[in-house]
């Protein structure tokens, strides 16, 4: 270690360092609005900075992995769409929007999440292909 603080070895991108500061931890930074990410572990309820927090962890359509905090207002948002059995939520799909929020006196960007329509198959164009099929 010289006196000017830690050797790097090759080139660090902001983005690099970025993720490294924000740690395992989903934040504003990392994502824009309309992003989409799977769930990919049951959310847990968790102590947290806040008092009880729901956590799960995603993977955002880039590949990314991250430790998702799901505030309130997403919760109810997801538990109507899928129900509180949290573990049915595993492998569905959220959006992401990003809002600024008063937080304790401080205007601070939140993340909110949605759940993702799944489509509907259309079950006459399923039989009218398959019936297409077998001719």
């Amino acid at each position: 270690m010289s006196s000017q603080g830690i050797l790097y070895k090759g080139e660090t991108k902001m983005s690099e360092i970025k993720n490294f500061l924000k740690g395992d931890y989903l934040s504003p930074e990392v994502i824009s609005d309309g992003d989409f990410a799977e769930i990919i572990s049951e959310p847990k309820l968790v102590e947290g900075n806040f008092g009880e927090q729901l956590e799960t962890d995603i993977k955002l359509t880039t590949g990314i992995q991250k430790r998702y905090s799901i505030n309130r207002t997403s919760a109810k948002s997801l538990s109507e769409k899928w129900g509180t059995e949290t573990k049915n939520w595993v492998g569905k799909m959220i959006k992401f929007s990003k809002l600024k929020a008063n937080i304790k006196g401080e205007l601070k960007m939140v993340i909110y999440s949605e759940p993702v329509e799944e489509p509907k198959v259309n079950e006459e164009k399923v039989e009218k292909s398959e019936t297409t099929k077998e001719e």
